[in-house]
């Protein structure tokens, strides 16, 4: 009856995650809403959400919960310091999630960010670590700690993984919206053009942001990537740019749009 009910608030934690994904918040609040979510389905006593640059796979953000350590801990352990289930080789491998339980076999001490997080002072318990990828782009990461109790089991371990790319929907989504948002009517204000795997433009973008900018002003945007080289419609093309990259590439090469 137990594993019923777990079940059941599983699917419901599922549906609730797609549905907030779509509903085109800043990624703070998304990351906030989708915790708590997620705390009702597996339960955890701190966490850490981070969203992430996709073109570089560094940081760009964080939301704690009751957690000790900083950012800059975080990054340390994350970029420089060699360690199991890190969230760039749980994006790369496919894995997604897993709880370092499971990967060192009951011994959670021989993870050197354990041994750190016991120095600063933290409970010594499970961890469980997913990274949340959409059509292969890596968009967030978060980690869930228990202090005590029992270890994530296999099940919760999956349960992150399946709902991995709806979460990295909702950040993706986040990113786009932060971007956009900048007073689209302004003509000195950033556009967002969204590309597929493939290089093609996606005529709509996710929100329909083209529709924010006049279709003149637009026009005069397409034309001029291409004719600085942008491989806007270049079906070989397998280049991802992420909207921040592409803003940053847009700056420096074409100036303010007119």
């Amino acid at each position: 009856m137990l594993q019923f009910v777990k079940r059941e608030q599983m699917r419901r934690t599922r549906r609730d995650i797609a549905a907030a994904a779509q509903e085109g918040m800043d990624w703070l609040s998304f990351a906030a809403r989708v915790n708590g979510a997620v705390n009702r389905a597996v339960p955890f006593d701190r966490a850490c959400w981070h969203s992430v640059d996709p073109g570089t796979y560094l940081f760009t953000g964080l939301l704690g919960r009751n957690m000790v350590c900083s950012g800059s801990w975080l990054a340390e352990h994350e970029y420089v310091r060699d360690d199991v289930n890190k969230w760039v080789d749980l994006a790369r491998s496919g894995q997604l999630a897993g709880a370092l339980s499971a990967v060192t076999r009951g011994r959670v001490t021989a993870s050197a960010r354990v041994r750190s997080s016991i120095e600063l002072g933290m409970p010594v318990g499970d961890e469980l670590r997913v990274s949340f990828v959409a059509d292969g782009t890596y968009w967030a990461a978060a980690g869930f700690l228990r202090d005590e109790g029992p270890c994530f089991d296999d099940g919760e371990v999956a349960f992150l993984a399946a709902v991995s790319s709806a979460i990295a929907e909702g950040f993706r989504r986040a990113v786009l919206v932060s971007s956009a948002g900048q007073d689209a009517g302004d003509a000195s204000a950033p556009g967002v053009i969204v590309l597929d795997r493939h290089g093609h433009v996606d005529p709509g973008g996710l929100f329909g942001f083209y529709a924010a900018r006049p279709s003149s002003r637009r026009a005069r945007w397409l034309v001029r990537l291409r004719s600085s080289g942008v491989p806007v419609q270049d079906a070989s093309s397998r280049r991802r740019l992420s909207a921040q990259a592409m803003y940053r590439w847009s700056r420096r090469v074409l100036g303010r749009p007119r």
